[in-house]
């Protein structure tokens, strides 16, 4: 038998879980970005901070991007033989300060292979979130297309309007003959 509270606890465990993250090659190879990702309600944290590659003494503050699901198309993390890569999608780019690389339309970590459970538990927490905001969009998007519609066909009800296209004595009417 299953505990109602089994599916609270794991969206909840879900939500709490931080992923390390690295980008390499900033600054032309000079520097290099290290933080974390964290799932909040309706967003996707990403907190970081630059490195500097070649004395390893300069840190910049700790920046904060925070991509609401909405822009995110996907998330897909990537195994490869020596790194694993955590890649996100976007169908908007963030405004975001410098330097953070977006490729294309892909914001791409590394991430150490011990952390990839951790990757794959933020992926698919992430994806049911976004798949579960589309189809809230796209019930609202019916509820108003709907309501649209509804009105004139209440109101057409109510009133006794000749069908078009018929002729009292002949019933239908040639369109093109009688034009």
């Amino acid at each position: 038998m299953t505990n109602p509270h089994d599916s609270v606890s794991l969206a909840f465990e879900m939500t709490n879980i931080v992923l390390p993250i690295k980008q390499k090659d900033v600054y032309g190879g000079l520097a290099e970005i290290t933080g974390l990702i964290r799932k909040d309600s309706d967003i996707l944290v990403i907190e970081y901070q630059v490195k500097d590659d070649v004395l390893g003494m300069f840190n910049s503050g700790v920046k904060v991007l925070e991509l609401p699901l909405g822009h995110i198309h996907s998330v897909e993390v990537e195994k490869k033989w020596f790194v694993c890569d955590f890649e996100i999608y976007l169908n908007r780019l963030p405004s975001i300060q410098k330097p953070l690389v977006i490729r294309e339309n892909c914001l791409s970590f590394r991430i150490n292979k011990k952390d990839i459970e951790k990757a794959r538990t933020i992926r698919t927490s992430l994806m049911i979130a976004i798949s579960e905001k589309r189809l809230s969009d796209m019930d609202e998007d019916d509820d108003s297309v709907y309501d649209e519609f509804k009105e004139p066909y209440s109101n057409s009800s109510n009133t006794t309007e000749k069908p078009r296209n018929t002729n009292e004595s002949n019933g239908l009417k040639n369109i093109l003959r009688d034009s």
